[in-house]
């Protein structure tokens, strides 16, 4: 009988040693940038996190503005976020917004808009094996900021993950990709990229558009006529276009 005792008192002695090393991370939603296409209500978005030496994890939520949502994390573990709004086609996913939080700070994370690209550079990070407590990923985050470009989406983003493994980065590695330029005919329309807070780019009669783009596959996105459209640039600024 003692031992029986003593075996429920070592149980939930455990139980408590537990529960003490988690606490409740609250992630607050961002407003929908005012360029955005609508969206259908209550459509499915997916939240995701990761701490360093974990695997990611995810929700399903419905997106309302300010709404608040909880997850178990370990104290004082960074945290990185990612809110991914839904896929309008198989081809079209948008860019999620993100979010972030280190050790001594309050454990409430802001998901912003801008801040989706640098996040989604430290997510990929951290599931590389990455510490983020050995990098100012505040401070990163916010010289992105400072910079000044209009889609972070488009800073080179390889330079990046090549310096910050070799420990040498710097702020002025934070630079976009050498961009083309590129004309096209686009379908009359009123189309979206995928970084939601871009303005949309309005075209009429099939006209031809010019556009400033790197290397690499651009979509853009017409709700209306529920069609996308792809601009494929290769490294010399040789490009195709389809429609999807």
């Amino acid at each position: 009988m003692k031992r029986l005792c003593l075996l429920i008192i070592l149980y939930f002695l455990m139980i408590s040693c537990s529960l003490g090393r988690f606490d409740t991370m609250t992630v607050t939603l961002p407003a929908l940038p005012p360029g955005a296409p609508a969206l259908e209500e209550n459509s499915e978005w997916i939240l995701k996190w990761i701490s360093p030496g974990q695997e990611s994890e995810s929700l399903t939520i419905t997106f309302t503005e300010g709404k608040r949502v909880e997850f178990p994390v370990e104290k004082e573990t960074p945290v990185v976020c990612l809110l991914y709004p839904p896929c309008e086609s198989s081809e079209f996913h948008p860019r999620p917004a993100g979010g972030l939080f280190m050790p001594g700070e309050e454990s409430v994370i802001l998901a912003e808009w801008y801040d989706g690209a640098g996040c989604d550079f430290l997510f990929r990070a951290v599931r590389g094996g990455f510490d983020p407590a050995v990098f100012h990923c505040r401070r990163f985050l916010s010289e992105i900021r400072e910079k000044g470009i209009s889609d972070p989406w488009l800073i080179d983003w390889a330079l990046l993950e090549r310096k910050l493994y070799e420990l040498d980065m710097k702020s002025w590695y934070i630079r976009s990709q050498f961009s083309f330029s590129i004309e096209g005919i686009i379908p009359e329309g009123v189309w979206y990229s995928s970084s939601l807070y871009l303005p949309p780019m309005e075209t009429r009669s099939d006209s031809f558009t010019s556009l400033e783009l790197p290397m690499g596959d651009h979509y853009f996105y017409e709700p209306v006529r529920k069609t996308g459209i792809i601009f494929s640039v290769d490294e010399k600024g040789h490009y195709y276009t389809a429609l999807f």
